[in-house]
């Protein structure tokens, strides 16, 4: 989307004293579309682009750049003639070169259509080279603008997702990773311009401007090529990766104390890089390497190598550093599918405080994440082809981030078994290295690794609207609690929500958990224990994103352990109790409600004559301490 205003945000928000964390993405002014229309896709979709190098000059003191860029691209048909690549018309072209000779083009509604002097065949690879100048849309794919709080402007590049075309031209496919990328920054003495890769120069361009020279050899895709401008200090660490040392440059604000204020924060990214090294698979640019640059903006982008910040805190930066595997390393194959990067970055906050013993902060985190996620009574985390071209939409804090997360978490509990659930993911990011996925990839995956078929996860959770409302009731039989579960829908077109779910019964004292399998609603359990509930509680550690309607625990049936025999009885009928129905009294009536026998219980084993009865069907009942029992009894 084109707009005045756009950027992607994460958010604190704090009320009634709960910290809620999401992230979302703002748009403000008119909205136009960036993604290639069907047309000109099937244009693009005849040639593979091979490699970037951008090659741009530009200053903090105005959001205007001059420059070139080169895209290397290969002919996937035979009979090629025509390279189509996006770039907003507010920027001029001057000149257009293909394999260094002067080509014919035209620059119109944000497209550039290039012919080439001849035809070529499948497998050409083609040096297109453009070189433009202009002042693009600020706050678009690249913006300008100051932090007040340490008196710093940033000229900063956010192109996900539809906005790389607004600063350099670019083939906009996902599918699409370019091999490689060079991006030259020449900036001003003495700022400097930071992005992805490593820094294989710094050559001075006359005496007061400098170029800096990035290089990254791991494939990329478009919208994670970046380019941030401004006057840092730095502040370097590592983190060693299977015996490899691996960069961890902070390019901060070269200003007094900013430094100082986010250091204890910056201080625990190499920690994490490793526990995700650990945890996944080894750190996947290992060999460039991971850092930070800060630009005046709410929140963090995940350029690939070099996350863009805005501010530094622990599940911030656990959030972007996970998005080097989840979203970078394997990325959505359609804006459909972000939960893919989404999704996922956001469940490894969690994974971050439980993995670092961070106890309280973990289950903070669950429960506001679920909080937010039943704002959206009727959202799927997948989303429509329509929804998929709007912005606020693809970045639905309440959908893509955090009902995304939940459904990680859920399909874990799901699992019941980490070394299955970690190796699915370490198995999906060993498949689709440097690749595209959907979220039907990586349930093949589980699939496979499981030996399972979560289908029926997905089809309700993934694609399905909404979540479950729940209410149990329990009673108290012989030698067990019944326990009776169900739920009604937060959206009519998901009507059954099938789930493992933890079932807590206390007894004053203590307390037993029970895993049950949940398939139908309305189903019985029968949770074994002779034992008075004094509280039943589904899903205690709340692993289930659900609501409560009704409390739980609504009856007791059962107050103290009755047995009554033989059945059917002659002579003598004996009434075995425990202490709770001493000094109690008895009553015994047929069918009719006549009274037959009244009596008060003086001990554990109470004995009835019954020699004088007739023969038929009793009902026994016992009001004890702690409340009635009853029975039906039958003499012959």
């Amino acid at each position: 989307m084109l707009s005045l205003c756009r950027f992607k945000l994460l958010l604190i928000i704090i009320l009634a004293g709960n910290v809620f964390f999401f992230s979302a993405v703002f748009s403000f002014g008119q909205e136009v579309t960036g993604m290639p229309s069907p047309a000109k896709s099937a244009e693009m979709a005849k040639y593979d682009v091979k490699f970037y190098h951008l090659n741009i000059e530009t200053s903090s003191s105005s959001l205007y750049i001059t420059g070139n860029t080169t895209v290397k691209l290969q002919a996937l048909t035979d009979g090629f003639s025509d390279v189509v690549l996006q770039l907003t018309s507010k920027l001029a072209i001057s000149a257009v070169t293909i394999d260094g000779s002067p080509a014919l083009f035209s620059h119109v509604s944000d497209y550039i259509s290039i012919t080439l002097p001849a035809v070529v065949a499948a497998g050409t690879l083609i040096d297109v080279e453009v070189f433009y100048s202009g002042t693009p849309p600020n706050g678009g794919g690249i913006t300008r603008s100051t932090s007040t709080a340490w008196s710093q402007t940033i000229i900063w590049t956010l192109s996900e997702p539809f906005h790389a075309y607004e600063w350099f031209p670019v083939k906009q496919d996902l599918n699409d990773k370019a091999d490689s990328a060079y991006i030259f920054l020449t900036v001003p003495k003495p700022l400097k311009g930071v992005s992805n890769g490593i820094l294989r120069d710094v050559a001075d361009e006359g005496t007061d401007k400098r170029r800096f020279e990035w290089v990254t050899r791991y494939p990329i895709t478009y919208y994670l090529i970046s380019m941030t401008v401004g006057d840092y200090q730095e502040y370097n660490l590592t983190a060693t990766v299977n015996g490899l040392t691996v960069p961890q440059p902070n390019y901060i604000y070269n200003t007094p104390g900013c430094l100082e204020e986010y250091r204890s924060a910056i201080d625990q990214t190499p920690a994490l890089i490793e526990l995700f090294s650990e945890m996944f698979i080894p750190y996947p640019f290992a060999g460039e390497k991971y850092g930070h640059v800060m630009a005046p903006f709410g929140g963090g982008m995940e350029h690939q190598t070099i996350t863009m910040m805005g501010m530094f805190n622990f599940w911030l930066i656990a959030h972007e550093l996970a998005h080097q595997w989840f979203g970078n390393y394997v990325t959505c194959a359609t804006w459909q599918d972000i939960w893919i990067n989404e999704g996922f970055a956001s469940y490894c906050e969690y994974l971050a405080y439980e993995f670092t013993g961070q106890v309280g902060p973990a289950r903070v985190w669950l429960a506001s994440t679920y909080d937010r996620a039943m704002t959206q009574p009727s959202g799927a985390v997948y989303l429509t082809a329509a929804e998929a071209l709007n912005e606020s939409r693809i970045f639905s804090s309440a959908l893509s981030y955090k009902k995304g997360a939940a459904i990680l978490h859920m399909l874990r509990h799901e699992i019941g078994n980490d070394d299955l659930f970690f190796g699915a993911l370490r198995q999906y990011l060993n498949e689709y290295a440097n690749r595209t996925a959907t979220g039907l990839d990586f349930l093949n995956v589980v699939n496979r690794h499981t030996g399972d078929d979560y289908r029926w996860f997905f089809d309700q959770w993934y694609f399905g609207k909404g979540f479950p409302r729940v209410s149990a009731q329990y009673s108290r039989k012989p030698g067990y609690t019944k326990i009776t579960l169900s739920q009604t829908p937060s959206d009519p077109s998901n009507p059954f929500f099938r789930m493992k779910v933890r079932v807590s019964v206390n007894y004053g004292t203590f307390s037993r958990d029970t895993l049950l399998n949940w398939t139908v609603n309305d189903q019985i359990f029968e949770v074994p224990g002779e034992e008075k509930p004094t509280a039943v509680v589904v899903d205690p550690l709340r692993d289930i994103l659900m609501g409560r309607t009704t409390a739980v625990g609504i009856r007791d049936d059962f107050s103290f352990p009755v047995l009554v025999y033989p059945v059917p009885f002659d002579d003598k009928l004996i009434i075995e109790t425990s202490s709770d129905a001493q000094a109690g009294r008895i009553r015994i009536t047929d069918l009719s409600g006549k009274l037959i026998y009244s009596g008060t219980i003086d001990s554990n084993i109470f004995e009835i004559e019954t020699v004088r009865w007739r023969p038929g069907i009793y009902i026994v009942a016992i009001e004890g301490r702690s409340g009635s029992e009853r029975r039906v009894v039958i003499k012959n």
